[in-house]
C-alpha cells in the first residue's frame, strides 16, 4: 500500500512538473486582444501583420483556432509548407467529429501537391565530420538523402569540415519542384607554416664608460689663486646679499597679504596678488643664499691656501654616464 501510495505521489509530480501551464507562464487577455488584431488586419488582407499578431498570440496561449488563422495567413504569403504542417497540426489536435478538423485536412491535402522538395547527400569524399547547415538549420546525418518539405523562394546550404574551407549552395525551390542537390565542403586549407626555430639569447650588459674628461680652469700662481678666491668670494657675498634683500621683500609681502587675508585664507585681489610675488620672491631668497654660502666657501678656502709658492690649483669637471663631478684639485 506504501509502495502505490509513493508511486501515485511520483506519477502526480511528474505530470505538475511537465504541465504546460507551468512550462510556459500564459497570457490569456493579451493572447485574445492579439488574436482580434490579427483577424482585424487578414480582413483588409494585410497577412504580414496578421501572421505576426496570430504567432504572438499563440505563443502568450497556444491554441488550435489560434493555429488555425495562422496556417491560413502563411499560405497567403506564400509559405505552403509551414501553412502545410500547422494544417496537419490542427488536424491531429481536434476531435475528429469536430468540423474544424475536416476543414483542416482538407487544406492540407490541398497543399501537398504543391510542396517543393529538396534533397541533399553528402559527397562520398567529404570528411566524416562534416557539418551541413540549411537555412541556418543543423541537419543531421538522417536528414540526408530524404526530400524535406520547405516553403518556395531562395534557400542556402552551407557545408563545413574542419581543415577545409566553407562551401555555400544557393537553391531557389518552385512550387511543387523536387531538387537534388550532393554537397561537400570546399577546398583543404593550407597548412599553416610552423615557426621558426629560435635561438636563446643572453642579453649582454651595457659597456661601462670611463668618464669623459670636461674642461678645466687651472691657476698656476699662488697670486693668481688668491686673485680668483677674491672673485669667487665675492660672488658668493653677492649671492647671500640678495637672498637677504630678497628675504626682506617676501616678509613685506606677508605683511600685505596678512592685511587683505582673513583666517579663513580669503584674499582680495591685493592679497592674491601679495601670495604669489611673496612665494617667488622666497624661492629665489633660498636658491640665492645656496649659491652664495658654496661660492664664499670656495672662494675663502683659495684665498687661504694660496701662496707665492707656486702652487698649483685647478677646477675642473668630468661627465660620466651618472651624472658629472665637480673638482678642485690642487698641489702642493
Amino acid at each position: 500500500m506504501f509502495l502505490f501510495r509513493l508511486l501515485f505521489v511520483c506519477c502526480a509530480t511528474l505530470a505538475t512538473l511537465t504541465s504546460p501551464t507551468l512550462a510556459q507562464r500564459v497570457d490569456r487577455a493579451g493572447a485574445e486582444a492579439l488574436f482580434r488584431a490579427g483577424r482585424e488586419a487578414a480582413e483588409k488582407a494585410d497577412y504580414e501583420t496578421a501572421c505576426r499578431r496570430f504567432e504572438e498570440s499563440h505563443r502568450l496561449d497556444p491554441a488550435v483556432g489560434t493555429l488555425f488563422n495562422l496556417a491560413d495567413c502563411e499560405e497567403h504569403l506564400g509559405e505552403i509548407a509551414s501553412a502545410w504542417q500547422r494544417f496537419r497540426e490542427v488536424a491531429q489536435r481536434l476531435d475528429p467529429a469536430d468540423e474544424r478538423a475536416s476543414i483542416a485536412r482538407q487544406r492540407a491535402e490541398a497543399l501537398e501537391p504543391r510542396l517543393p522538395r529538396l534533397t541533399i547527400r553528402l559527397a562520398e569524399s567529404a570528411p566524416a565530420r562534416t557539418v551541413v547547415l540549411r537555412d541556418d538549420v543543423e541537419l543531421g546525418r538522417g536528414s540526408f538523402g530524404v526530400a524535406l518539405p520547405l516553403d518556395p523562394g531562395p534557400h542556402v546550404v552551407v557545408v563545413k569540415a574542419a581543415g577545409f574551407a566553407d562551401q555555400r549552395f544557393e537553391v531557389a525551390l518552385a512550387e511543387g519542384a523536387n531538387t537534388e542537390i550532393i554537397v561537400a565542403p570546399g577546398d583543404p586549407l593550407p597548412a599553416a607554416p610552423s615557426p621558426a626555430p629560435t635561438e636563446p639569447t643572453t642579453a649582454l650588459p651595457p659597456p661601462r664608460l670611463a668618464p669623459e674628461p670636461g674642461p678645466t680652469l687651472a691657476i698656476e700662481s699662488g697670486s693668481s689663486t688668491r686673485l680668483f678666491g677674491y672673485v669667487v668670494g665675492g660672488v658668493g657675498v653677492a649671492g647671500v646679499l640678495t637672498s637677504f634683500i630678497t628675504g626682506g621683500l617676501a616678509l613685506s609681502k606677508k605683511s600685505t597679504m596678512e592685511d587683505n587675508c582673513n583666517a579663513q585664507h580669503q584674499c582680495n585681489a591685493e592679497g592674491l596678488e601679495a601670495v604669489d610675488a611673496g612665494s617667488t620672491l622666497a624661492n629665489v631668497s633660498t636658491a640665492a643664499f645656496a649659491v652664495g654660502a658654496v661660492a664664499l666657501t670656495v672662494g675663502t678656502i683659495l684665498v687661504l691656501t694660496s701662496d707665492e709658492s707656486g702652487r698649483e690649483v685647478a677646477l675642473g669637471a668630468a661627465a660620466n654616464r651618472n651624472g658629472g663631478n665637480l673638482e678642485l684639485r690642487g698641489a702642493f
